[in-house]
């Protein structure tokens, strides 16, 4: 059955499978606790791998502008090498 409410939870179950699941949860308000215990461990789980890719994402951004500002230095001072006049 926790294959099948992981699914559920996922939005991955076609209709016979989503009424079972409907009615498994009015069977036993312990059916309801351990579906809301998967529940907030999927959220859980959301919220910790968009966290991830945020910073991954944010290091990437800082990394890029970080090498932007050395080749735009480099070429400055290419720039000051070939026009320097004696």
């Amino acid at each position: 059955m926790e294959q099948l409410l992981q699914r559920y939870i996922r939005g991955k179950v076609s209709e016979e499978e989503r009424l079972k699941v409907v009615s498994w949860l009015d069977e036993n308000p312990d059916n309801m606790r351990e579906f809301l215990a998967l529940r907030k461990l999927y959220d859980i789980s959301l919220w910790h791998t968009d966290t991830e890719q945020k910073t991954i994402h944010k290091k990437f951004i800082f990394y890029f502008i970080k090498t932007i500002i050395i080749f735009i230095r480099v070429i400055r001072i290419q720039y000051n090498m070939f026009t320097f006049k004696f």
